[in-house]
């Protein structure tokens, strides 16, 4: 599959920029502590958690902390993905080569080269 490197090598790029960005966010945006939602009827109740699960009651006149905390969430939910995502390309990139067979093939004996019917050998 000619290209596939080239699109892994992409794909990392993007996620390394990726990585970066999230970081650079979680310097600067992340309140302590995490956001805990619940639903009474129609609304929803945030509630700020430090060190407890109750949490304390974030008023509408706080919505701002809701939104950091929800976003300090979503931050460390990309950068776990984008992560993995990234080790697992890293090592595909090292293990994988475009032209494996090839390089079999032009290792054979010139008595062992023949063209098996409907075999993709190069020229």
């Amino acid at each position: 599959m000619y290209g596939f490197i080239e699109m892994l090598l992409q794909e990392q790029e993007y996620l390394k920029r990726i990585i970066l960005k999230t970081r650079k966010m979680q310097d600067t945006t992340p309140p302590a502590g995490w956001l805990r939602i619940s639903k009474d009827g129609k609304r929803f109740r945030y509630y700020h958690c430090v060190n407890d699960k109750q949490g304390v009651y974030i008023t509408k006149d706080n919505i701002q902390l809701a939104c950091q905390l929800a976003q300090k969430n979503y931050n460390d939910a990309v950068l776990k993905e984008a992560e993995s995502r990234l080790k697992l390309i890293e090592k595909v990139v090292v293990a994988y080569s475009d032209n494996e067979i090839e390089k079999l093939y032009s290792s054979l004996h010139a008595g062992c080269k023949f063209r098996p019917i409907g075999a993709h050998i190069p020229k």
